[in-house]
């Protein structure tokens, strides 16, 4: 699956949202997510941290969140939750 949503003004809600529908997706084996250049702050990179740890199948994953508003807890989310892949 191909998720681009680059330079759209998205705000940590639609991160959220994100991250809340991709926890559903547990069967899903590859992912691109690339949302560049939005505002998503940490409470939408959590979300979206979060949601890795249901992708149990995943074998393949790009993820892009460059130019956003994440300070280091955004990324230590990230981090941790990439061990459950």
């Amino acid at each position: 699956m191909e998720i681009i949503l680059n330079e759209n003004s998205i705000t940590e809600v639609a991160g959220v949202a994100l991250g809340n529908a991709l926890k559903n997706l547990i069967h899903l084996t590859s992912l691109i997510l690339s949302v560049r250049n939005n505002k998503i702050s940490n409470k939408g990179v959590n979300a979206i941290g979060e949601s890795l740890k249901y992708l149990k199948n995943l074998e393949s994953l790009v993820l892009s969140l460059t130019n956003n508003t994440i300070i280091d807890d955004g990324g230590v989310i990230i981090g941790k939750n990439l061990k459950y892949l």
